[in-house]
């Protein structure tokens, strides 16, 4: 070969070296061309997990080879519209934004199923109340002049009680003997299902006192109530019944200590109950306040008159009010708080005391249901169930789970996968199943 073609070549080999070189280097290091600022820009990263796994990704209608969960590098910087999707369940979709070299995390991405609901059992369902360490559910059924007490378990019903009573039975808490409910029906009862046959014991037969109200302890082997305005700690087996408080009105019970309010001359004053002590805690404003939730140090009461929600910090005694009239607590390492009004739902933190619109609703909310779920809850109206994401970046996803001519009450099971609705469906009033997950 000639000298001046070998030049030629070894030149040329060294020119495109020295223009791939710097190119190769850029790119293995996570930059790239971002042809709308037309210049050489550091990459950022998208994360994704969702519940199922294994869904599909998109980025910008691109379908990618990745599935969830999943790690999508050098992506220049900009906005993403990232659209997760599996088969029979309802896609989620939203707008990120990819900074340079930063991670945009979008976990715990919750795909609701497709699915219409299924008729479990007929008539007009008063109440219902699934199992809480269990697959059961039991519902009450208006038969004529009586009601009925069933048990759904297996997908199969069976009768565990039926009789004429004073007024429409409300299942209100199993115990932890996963054999006994307690039921208000105009007075307090305990059914026992226990063989040989299911048998409903008055309480106020029981132990010789009218019970304003009455709830299992954490153990739940101990009923508590308040009968007059005193705090009694119950045993159901023998009907005991023993003072633990004088002048209360109201309770709450958390984990390791009871909690009561009652109405005096300057206000409310909130107690706290550990073992046999009892000490003032504090006072809040004159009001129709009864318990929302309580998770220490954090008590909510609710005036349902005014439409708002008290906020006390038990160990440091602030106050804060915000509007709602229903409060339920998040899963999470952070304490945060749902509180919702008829036609809005909050996101309330009480160590910043910063409230979030969430959603707004065209119709009124009849309950929000929590589950283990980190990103998402249930909001029942009057004929409609949505599944709304807490991620407030961008559009919030909200999935429509089912719709009915009416909604009485609605439940989820233990695991937060099954909803139970009391509900009627094209003029059907029945007790229905709709599996969300």
């Amino acid at each position: 070969m000639p000298l001046f073609m070998r030049r030629l070549i070894f030149y040329f080999t060294l020119g495109t070296f020295l223009i791939a070189a710097p190119t190769i280097i850029l790119y293995t290091a996570g930059f790239r061309y971002n042809f709308k600022q037309k210049r050489i820009v550091k990459t950022g990263a998208i994360i994704l997990s969702s519940d199922p796994k294994n869904a599909e990704i998109s980025l910008n209608g691109r379908p990618r080879q990745e599935h969830t969960p999943a790690r999508i590098l050098n992506l220049t910087p900009g906005d993403y519209t990232v659209r997760v999707a599996s088969e029979g369940f309802q896609p989620w979709q939203k707008t990120l934004r990819v900074e340079s070299e930063q991670v945009t995390l979008a976990e715990n991405i919750t795909l609701f199923r497709q699915g219409s609901p299924e008729r479990i059992a007929e008539g007009n369902i008063p109440s219902l109340l699934p199992e809480p360490a269990g697959e059961n559910i039991l519902f009450v059924r208006e038969e004529g002049s009586f009601y009925e007490i069933w048990r759904h378990t297996d997908g199969r019903n069976s009768l565990l009680w039926r009789s004429a009573l004073q007024s429409q039975p409300q299942l209100i808490e199993w115990s932890s003997k996963r054999n006994e409910v307690l039921l208000f029906a105009g007075e307090y009862f305990l059914l026992d299902m226990d063989p040989p046959a299911p048998e409903l014991k008055s309480l106020t037969q029981l132990t010789g006192k009218t019970w304003k109200s009455l709830a299992y302890g954490k153990n739940q082997t101990l009923l508590f109530g308040i009968s007059g305005e005193t705090l009694y700690s119950i045993n159901p087996n023998t009907g005991a019944a023993d003072v633990i408080e004088q002048a209360s009105e109201n309770f709450t019970i958390a984990p390791n200590e009871i909690y009561t309010s009652s109405a005096d001359t300057e206000g409310t004053l909130l107690k706290l109950i550990r073992g046999a002590t009892s000490s003032t805690l504090t006072r809040i404003e004159s009001g129709a306040w009864t318990w929302a939730a309580a998770s220490d140090p954090w008590l909510i009461l609710a005036d349902l008159k005014r439409e708002k929600l008290a906020v006390v910090n038990a160990k440091t005694k602030e106050i804060s009010e915000i509007d709602g009239t229903r409060a339920l607590f998040l899963p999470g390492e952070e304490v945060t708080l749902l509180a919702s009004t008829d036609f809005e739902i909050w996101r309330y933190r009480p160590s910043t005391k910063k409230t979030e619109l969430l959603t707004r609703l065209s119709e009124p909310i009849q309950k929000i249901l929590i589950t283990e779920l980190k990103n998402a809850f249930i909001a029942v109206t009057d004929h409609h169930v949505y599944a709304l994401e807490l991620d407030t970046r961008g559009k919030q996803n909200s999935s429509e789970l089912a719709t009915f001519d009416s909604i009485q009450s609605a439940s989820l099971d233990r695991h937060g996968k099954i909803l139970y609705l009391a509900a009627e469906k094209n003029n059907t009033p029945g007790l229905w199943r709709v599996e969300i997950r």
